[in-house]
Parts: C-alpha cells; sequence; structure tokens
C-alpha cells in the first residue's frame, strides 16, 4: 500500500512524543496495525499515544519496528509516497530509498484511552503554559509539583520548590493539574483539543491522542500554600521598576559569562539603576539597566539562567512592558502588567 510521506510523518510524530525508556520495550517499538483500511502506530511508556491514518488497503497485520529505524526511514525518505509491504515477519517501506527489516517478537504494555469531554485553550494560554511548562521541576523526587496547575478565577502556576511563575487572571476558566510532560507537547500539535479526566491528561487530534497518565505524588500539589505566597507577592511595593527588554538583555549579556558551575549573578539595586555582576576568574562582568524606584536594596544573586524563558515571554507579549522587582525576607519577586493579566516570578536567593 502507498501512502503520503507527509501523512506518514504525521502520524509518527504523534506516537515520538513517547519518551523512550530503557527498560520498557513498548517505548522502544512502535506496533503497527493495520486493519479495516486504517493503519495505527502506537508506543507507551511514562506517555502513552496512538495515531491513525486511513489506507485504503484490505490487508490485515502487525509488526513490531524499532522505533529509531522508523524514525531515521521518514526522515530521510524521499518523494511523496511511502509504500508498505508487510510479508509474514518482514516489513519492506520503499520512498526513493528501501528499508527491509525484520519484526520483533510481539511487545505487550500499550495502553488504551478513550477522550471524554474536550477543550481548547486560547493562544495566550497556550503561550503562557509555553514558558510555566519551564518552571516544573526535571529531578526526581519532586513528582508532587511536576505540573502546571490551573484554578478557576485566579490564573495558573508552577513551581519547582525554588521558583514560583504564575499567570494571575479571574478569568481563568479552568480548574485542573495539567501534568508537565503532555503540557509541554502541547504547541507541537497546532489545533489540539485538551481532556482533563480523574486519572490524567490528554492531548487530541484528528489523527490520534498523547496521555499522560496522573501521578499520584501530584494529590499531594501544595495549591493553597502556592497561592498564599504568589497572592502576597503580588501585593509587594517594588522597589525598582524598569523595561522588561532591557533587563532581558542586561541578563542574556551575563548569561555569556557565567563559566564553569557559576549559575547566577550579583544583582544590587542602587539610584535609579539596577547593577548585575558575574565573578569572572578573580575579576567581575558589570552590566547597569536604568531604572525607577523607591528605595536601594543590598547586593542579593539571582538565577539568571532561570530567568530568561520568563523575560522572553514577557517581552513576546508586550514589547513595552514594565517589571518590578521586590524583595522580601529570602525571596525575590517580579512583577508585571500584560493588560489585565498580573506576572508574578517568586524566586530564592542563588
Amino acid at each position: 500500500m502507498k501512502l503520503k510521506t507527509d501523512e506518514v510523518r504525521a502520524t509518527f510524530a504523534m506516537v515520538d512524543a513517547v519518551p523512550a525508556m530503557p527498560a520498557v520495550e513498548s517505548s522502544q517499538f512502535v506496533r503497527m496495525a493495520h486493519q479495516g483500511k486504517v493503519l495505527t502506530l502506537s508506543l507507551s511508556g511514562m506517555l502513552w499515544a496512538q495515531a491513525s491514518l486511513k489506507t485504503g488497503d484490505d490487508g490485515k497485520w502487525q509488526f513490531f519496528a524499532d522505533r529509531r529505524v522508523l524514525k531515521a526511514f521518514l526522515a530521510t525518505a524521499k518523494g511523496t509516497e511511502v509504500d508498505f509491504a508487510c510479508k509474514g515477519s518482514q516489513l519492506v517501506l520503499k520512498a526513493g530509498q528501501t528499508l527491509d527489516i525484520p519484526s520483533h517478537a510481539d511487545v505487550a504494555g500499550y495502553e488504551r484511552w478513550t477522550s471524554a469531554r474536550t477543550f481548547t485553550l486560547p493562544d495566550e494560554w497556550l503561550a503562557a503554559l509555553e514558558t510555566l511548562v519551564c518552571y516544573c521541576p526535571n529531578i526526581p523526587g519532586m513528582e508532587h509539583v511536576d505540573a502546571v496547575s490551573f484554578e478557576k478565577g485566579w490564573g495558573a502556576v508552577s513551581t519547582d520548590t525554588m521558583v514560583m511563575a504564575a499567570v494571575l487572571d479571574v478569568k481563568a476558566g479552568w480548574t485542573l493539574l495539567m501534568p508537565s510532560g503532555v503540557a509541554g507537547l502541547i504547541k507541537q500539535f497546532p489545533g489540539a483539543k485538551l481532556c482533563a479526566d480523574k486519572t490524567g491528561f490528554g492531548v487530541v487530534t484528528v489523527a490520534g491522542w498523547v496521555y499522560q497518565p496522573m501521578n499520584d505524588s501530584l494529590k499531594k500539589f501544595p495549591m493553597a500554600k502556592i497561592k498564599q505566597t504568589v497572592d502576597g507577592a503580588a501585593k509587594i511595593k517594588p522597589v525598582a521598576t524598569m523595561l522588561v527588554s532591557d533587563l532581558s538583555a542586561a541578563l542574556t549579556d551575563a548569561v555569556a559569562f557565567l563559566l564553569d558551575a557559576n549559575e547566577s549573578a550579583q544583582v544590587t539595586v542602587g539610584k535609579d539603576l539596577l547593577l548585575v555582576t558575574v565573578d569572572v576568574h578573580g575579576g567581575k562582568f558589570q552590566r547597569t539597566v536604568k531604572a525607577t524606584g523607591s528605595g536601594t536594596q543590598a547586593a542579593v544573586r539571582w538565577p539568571v539562567k532561570q530567568l530568561q524563558a520568563w523575560l522572553a515571554y514577557l517581552s513576546s507579549v508586550k514589547s513595552d512592558a514594565e517589571i518590578g522587582y521586590a524583595k522580601e525576607p529570602g525571596m525575590n519577586i517580579l512583577l508585571c502588567k500584560l493588560g489585565e493579566r498580573q506576572t508574578v516570578l517568586v524566586f530564592a536567593d542563588s
């Protein structure tokens, strides 16, 4: 059977969103099942995914292909069509080149999921989500906060416990936990619908779906404590206010001077300026940012690399946005108003 190359690539891309796990064969081998003139691809691991496309062929077969080999073939395929021929335990693919591979022994563990009621996020929330997911943890032991939390009438927040990033909006229309695995994928599938159920969260397209089961640890997501911290931070009066673009440019340059294991820069608020300093092998790099404010602030250390994604998001929404810096014991706060929305970034001294 012959299928359009672009359609096969798009179908594979859906299941390729599942991270490969060394000990889980169902995440390493794509199950390809052809039946009823439909070819269905499946992978399951930390995420589950399934995608299908119509073939117009009556043949019935099942094949387990190494995802690395299949991905390489589709990435290098030539022409507008891929010719599939499955004969027993052999699969032959042709698209300006030929791939002839034997099937792996039957693999178990491919999960099924059926979406319930779906919804969509407006573009402005998709942009916020893409940034909020950057502040979810990526290390073991932090599973209880590995999600973006939405609350109706309040907004959305993410945290790795050292940084809290929040977009506050009284018009927010959802209360749900969106695990970071699928939250980070949504932008890859334009026009996708979303589905939150009692056991997890899914991204749904015409071709198929990607689903992340809810980790039981997320039942301990400390939303009440996070809200209290964010709401309190939002009320603090800044000691310095500056253009987001100016602060972003300064921190971007400072990051270039972070050598070896250095991850932070020293920040001091003085009269009409904010001074960024990076220690460089016994010397120092310094950059000033024009600011207005109500006072000075002794030097503290900022995790400047972590702040870049946040400042880039603010700039993308409003190029001339202003950002305020406030300081509380053990806590730094960046506040920025984007129309009717209030954004809050809270981070510990680095």
